[in-house]
């Protein structure tokens, strides 16, 4: 998934005429550090990755699972330039196995 993640983000600043180092400019990000992430070498932490989808005009969100399959129908009847990635979809997915999650 985070590898659909680096590459979700690439897409959009590209499609916004974007270079790595304006990007970091409007998200407060270095340079260095947005490429690292795209170049799938560092993970950012999450604030930071809030700033830099903010930047692009994304939004991260947390969808439960049962509300999966209706999401991925509203992406679908997107107009047709309006969301050109198929690999978006794959960003909401999850796999069948539950997640590893431990009580505290």
């Amino acid at each position: 998934m985070l590898e659909k993640l680096h590459q979700t983000l690439r897409y959009f600043r590209k499609k916004r005429s974007l270079t790595q180092a304006q990007l970091g400019r409007m998200s407060g990000v270095g340079q260095s550090k947005i490429s690292r992430f795209e170049n799938q070498r560092m993970d950012l932490q999450l604030l930071t990755l809030q700033q830099v989808a903010k930047a692009v005009d994304l939004k991260l969100v947390l969808i439960p699972r049962s509300m999966i399959r209706q999401v991925e129908a509203l992406i679908l009847n997107q107009p047709e330039d309006s969301m050109t990635i198929p690999s978006v979809l794959d960003l909401y997915g999850v796999s069948d196995e539950e997640p590893d999650i431990e009580d505290e």
